[in-house]
């Protein structure tokens, strides 16, 4: 195994665990650990999904029924049971059990109203699908008059503006989240990018005002902005830039957190992007068909460069379950039972390696009862148990500020260990 390759799992073991433990790992199970964390098996697999990406049905785990359960974590505790038995110690705030990481990816702000510069971003997007003259269209003939009642958009009650009660479910636990929000405009649109605009007028707390204004009441309140990038960006360095500067101009502030519209995604080329554009957290590495563990872990780790060997200064929160992918029709299709039911095991396996659980649910689907149900009732779950609930943001501070204090410890204790006789 290459030095580097080494130091990279002895850097994430020692910062869940406390202490510096490298010596305590085989060969054998080091390299499995960075074979799952740097997600190789994804660079030699061509295969990809309809959209592009890779999904639960390509990974070897998936295969060998590990797809819903954090073997990596349990394999590192498992070659350190002796140190780590007994201890009731875990790595998160006020000793909390687990990390809960709460997302939204908001791909809709509205299902009435549409803005002129909206629809040119929808005509934009429907003359690249590969879709008929007649639907192409029909879509844009429902745009258009989405468009012309722009003059009744006071008078609407549309259903997505109620955005202000994802804070107020969350602010119940004492939970903050993250918002992915889909820069405006989009300089190269894919067919499946989003088309809402900051300009656009919505409602948020009872008051009118723009997307952009929206945004900045949900960062002054405490809640995390980042980006969404669009479906071009994970392979387009300047467009990734450019979409990270549009939310921090729209935010007047800076962002450093990302999520790929559709989970769209190549381990050797985005992230790569991501860290040249300035971003620190990515939360991508999930399934859209699925939910589970695609790298086998529960805990954030350090992208890895692919071309020059070594780790990248982005830390990747691995997404765990996202609504579309317990319910939606192409994907699980479950119902809310079934659904809280699997999340809960998912939660179970999390739990008792002391990990990290990374939900995804749609801001646009909190008007669904089964969605937001069955957010409402993992929230309450995972409280009673006495999660830490936080934004991808906030995972990266505590993981970076706890990878420095455990570096720390143990060079202090180097300095002042007595020479071996």
């Amino acid at each position: 195994m290459d030095p580097l390759e080494r130091d990279y799992i002895a850097r994430w073991a020692s910062t869940i665990l406390g202490f510096p433990c490298i010596d305590y790992l085989s060969e054998e199970t080091a390299s499995t650990i960075f074979h799952e964390l740097s997600r190789s098996e994804e660079t030699l697999n061509p295969i990809r999904d309809t959209w592009g990406n890779w999904d639960w049905q390509y990974c070897a785990s998936q295969r060998k029924g590990l797809t819903y359960v954090p073997h990596v974590d349990q394999l590192l505790r498992s070659a350190l049971s002796r140190r780590v038995r007994g201890s009731n110690a875990t790595m998160w705030p006020a000793n909390k059990k687990f990390a809960l990481v709460l997302t939204h990816d908001v791909d809709m702000v509205s299902e009435s109203a549409i803005s002129l510069c909206g629809l040119r971003q929808c005509a934009a997007c429907e003359l690249v699908k590969p879709n008929s003259l007649l639907r192409k269209s029909l879509s844009l003939s429902r745009m258009s008059a989405r468009y012309m009642s722009q003059a009744f958009r006071d008078r609407l009650d549309d259903c997505l503006w109620h955005y202000e009660d994802w804070l107020k479910v969350e602010e119940s636990y004492g939970f903050r989240s993250t918002f992915y929000f889909f820069p405006s405009p989009v300089k190269k649109p894919a067919q499946w990018d989003c088309i809402y605009q900051f300009p656009d007028i919505v409602r948020f707390n009872g008051k009118r005002m723009t997307v952009r204004e929206m945004m900045q009441s949900i960062h002054r309140a405490g809640w995390e902005i980042g980006v969404h990038g669009s479906y071009r960006s994970a392979f387009d360095g300047e467009v990734m830039k450019r979409e990270k500067g549009c939310i921090e101009d729209a935010l007047g502030s800076r962002v450093t957190s990302v999520r790929q519209h559709y989970l769209h995604y190549d381990v050797r080329i985005t992230p790569t992007l991501q860290g040249e554009a300035g971003l620190t957290t990515d939360s991508t590495q999930g399934f859209n068909r699925s939910i589970g563990f695609r790298a086998g872990t529960s805990f954030p780790y350090w992208c890895w460069d692919h071309v020059h060997q070594n780790p990248l200064r982005v830390l990747e929160i691995p997404l765990h379950i996202m609504d579309g992918s317990l319910f939606h029709p192409a994907a699980l299709e479950y119902d809310e039972e079934f659904a809280v039911r699997h999340a809960l095991q998912l939660m179970d396996a999390v739990e008792a390696v002391g990990g990290c659980l990374t939900l995804l649910w749609h801001a646009e689907y909190l008007n669904r009862p089964k969605y937001r149900n069955s957010y409402k009732r993992l929230l309450d779950e995972a409280a009673q148990r006495g999660a830490w609930g936080c934004g991808a943001g906030e995972l990266y501070e505590w993981w970076l500020n706890r990878e420095t204090s455990v570096a720390m410890d143990h060079l202090r204790t180097a300095s002042t260990a007595s020479p071996s006789l």
